[in-house]
This record gives C-alpha cells, sequence and structure tokens, in this order.
C-alpha cells in the first residue's frame, strides 16, 4: 500500500495528492490519502500552522519578511527533533501505525517528507520515501534523506545537491496535474480570475476594474474556501451577476470546465494553478504570489515568457486588453508555458514507484 500524504495549507497539497493518487488508482495500486494534520500532536500542528492561512489572507508583513529569509528553513529544521524529544510524551512519542503498513510513502510537502523521516527512522523501517514537487521551486525543508524527489524541470539547486550527497535521486517528471476531459467550448472575452484555494488576491476593487473593460465579456471569480469573500463578491456585484457578465464561485470540482470556458486566466502563482492553466492552453497572467516558493514560481514563468505580471488593477486591466486583444501575443505565451508542464507527470511517478516496488519488472 501506497501512503500519500498532505499538509493542510490551501488547496494545492491536497489536489497533488489527489492527482498521484488518480494515476496510482489507473495503474491498481492500493494507496490511500492522510492528512499530515491527522498524524501530528495538537500541539505540533499548533505549532506549525495554526497562523498560516492568516497571516497570508490579511498579508500580514513579518510573515513574508520570516518567509523569505534563508535561515527560516534551516532553523525550524535544526530545533523539530529537539522540540519533539523534550515535549513528546506518551503517543506524541509513538510512529503513528498507518506507516507501519505502508509498503511506500509519497509526501506532497516538504512537511510531510521531514515528518516521514522522522517517523521511519523511529521505527527502523527502510520503505522507500518519496517528495513530489508541486512548486517551480524547492524550499530548504526538502534537505533531508529521500529516495526521491520528483520535480517540475532541471535546475541547479543547493537543495537537489543535499538530497544526492544524502543518497537519494532526482527524477524530471513535471508537476502532475489532472484535469477531466471538458466539451466546455471557450467563449470570446471569458477571463477567469483565481485565488488559489483561500481566494488571495482578489478584491472587489480588481473585480470593479476588470468590469469595466468593454473586451471583456464574462468574468469569472475562484473565491475557494474564503466564504466571506465569496458572500461579499455576491453581495456587491448583484447586477453584473444577474447579467451573467460576472459568475463567483466557491470552492468547485468543476474546474476543468472553468478552464476550458475561459480565454485567459488570472491567477497568483501557486505552482498548480500556473501548471493546470498551461495545459489547458491558456495565456496566463500573474496577479500576486506568496513569499518563497511562488515568487519564485513567477519568476520561472516571467524568465520563460510564459506569462504576464501585473502588479496592481491599472496593470491589470491593460495585461487583460493586451491578451484579449492580441493574438500573437496570445499564441507566444500558450507555446512557452507549454515547454513548462508535463501532461504525463503522473504517470511517470507512478511508474517510478511501480518499478520500486517490483509491481513491473526492472
Amino acid at each position: 500500500m501506497v501512503l500519500i500524504l498532505y499538509v493542510e495549507s490551501g488547496a494545492g497539497s491536497l489536489t497533488l495528492a489527489r492527482n498521484v493518487q488518480h494515476a496510482l488508482n489507473e495503474q491498481s495500486i492500493e494507496n490511500k490519502i492522510i492528512s499530515l494534520h491527522e498524524l501530528l500532536p495538537v500541539w505540533v500542528n499548533k505549532l506549525l500552522f495554526s497562523h498560516y492561512e492568516n497571516w497570508c489572507v490579511e498579508n500580514k508583513g513579518y510573515f513574508k519578511a520570516i518567509f523569505k529569509s534563508p535561515w527560516f528553513y534551516p532553523v525550524l529544521y535544526r530545533l523539530l527533533p529537539l522540540i519533539m524529544r523534550c515535549k513528546g510524551v506518551g503517543q506524541d512519542k509513538d510512529v503513528p501505525h498507518q506507516l507501519q503498513s505502508a509498503d511506500a510513502i509519497v509526501s506532497c510537502s516538504f512537511f510531510c517528507g521531514w515528518f516521514s523521516r522522522y517517523w521511519l527512522n523511529k521505527s527502523g523501517r527502510t520503505i522507500p520515501l518519496y517528495g513530489v514537487l508541486g512548486d517551480y521551486a524547492v524550499s530548504p525543508g526538502w534537505q533531508l534523506h529521500i529516495d526521491m524527489l520528483f520535480v517540475p524541470y532541471s535546475f541547479n539547486s543547493p537543495v537537489f545537491k543535499a538530497i544526492c550527497r544524502k543518497g537519494g535521486k532526482l527524477m524530471v517528471s513535471g508537476i502532475p496535474a489532472y484535469l477531466r476531459p471538458s466539451n466546455a467550448p471557450e467563449e470570446k472575452g471569458c477571463v477567469m480570475l483565481s485565488g488559489g484555494g483561500w481566494g488571495l488576491q482578489i478584491n472587489t476593487d480588481t473585480v470593479e476594474a476588470l468590469l469595466a473593460l468593454p473586451v471583456l465579456h464574462r468574468l469569472i471569480v475562484l473565491c475557494g474556501t474564503n466564504t466571506p469573500l465569496y458572500e461579499a463578491m455576491c453581495a456587491r456585484f448583484v447586477e453584473p451577476i444577474k447579467l451573467k457578465r460576472l459568475e463567483v464561485h466557491s470552492w468547485t470540482r468543476d474546474i476543468s470546465n472553468l478552464y476550458a470556458r475561459a480565454e485567459a486566466v488570472i491567477t497568483k502563482a501557486g505552482g498548480l494553478t500556473l501548471t493546470e492553466a498551461a495545459l489547458s492552453g491558456k495565456p496566463l497572467i500573474i496577479n500576486g504570489y506568496l513569499p518563497g516558493h511562488e515568487e519564485e514560481n513567477m519568476r520561472v514563468f516571467l524568465r520563460n515568457n510564459a506569462a504576464l505580471y501585473a502588479q496592481d488593477d491599472q496593470a491589470l486591466v491593460s495585461t487583460v486588453s493586451a491578451v484579449l486583444t492580441n493574438k500573437l501575443l496570445t499564441c507566444e505565451l500558450k507555446r512557452q508555458a507549454a515547454t513548462l508542464v508535463n501532461d504525463q507527470a503522473g504517470n511517470v511517478i507512478c511508474e517510478q514507484i511501480k518499478k520500486d516496488l517490483n509491481y513491473v519488472d526492472a
């Protein structure tokens, strides 16, 4: 049985886990998805994750400074074993029983990778431990002993070198994404505005500015699990919604049809959203990013001419107008974005796991 671990931080890690699961299911490989939160003591969950969503939603300045600092993750992962030993009593010191029956572990977050290795070391088990990147960057948190890290593309990284020094391997797979087939036609002048799982980088001023653009015929806004944002949008834009110039969605599984309908996608620089939009053949406009991994995601796409960046609403309006009216620009954005993604990424990961677990002849 392959245990797939994710962390409840936005929708990215869970979506990544489900995409890996989809590939394993197609090959009839037994698997199970579990949240890291289910396995950790309550005090560890509070220490690591309790304020993260609020910091992101409220755009806290000190949060950005901490996560952009080069010392944060190296210090954290040196302190955690000491904290666990000092504070762990009773069941807090036990290895979770879910790991005892697993033949391999797939970690869809560096936190999952770290705790998996911590527990495997405590149990004395030597099953394969894989890491899957859901971004176009790698956190220093991955500087640990894992058997293989699946990466989006080949680039120089001190983290990769550290993994190899510890005996691990790297495989360029792309980021696994699964989009259901869609027959929905593309709508002229239709633009999707995505805020990721928490509806970040979306506000009423931005939506108002976009709706004032004549070339934009329909705006699809994705609020994720951000219920206050969803309710504020529905209350503020009653008339545009009634006229069908605006659609406001909370968290949805119908993302494939929404991508298909859109002529362009505006999003913060989440790795999975960038990947999904590129696989859907949509030109990308980035309107924000979280510090650290998402900032690097944006740099990768901009460096490869695979996306445009709009730093404020005025720039966003002019950029959307250019994308909707300039076909040469649109084609170039699509072409370059396609070089950064792989629609077979899930299968690449699955085939390697099958090989390692002797599901197929080596």
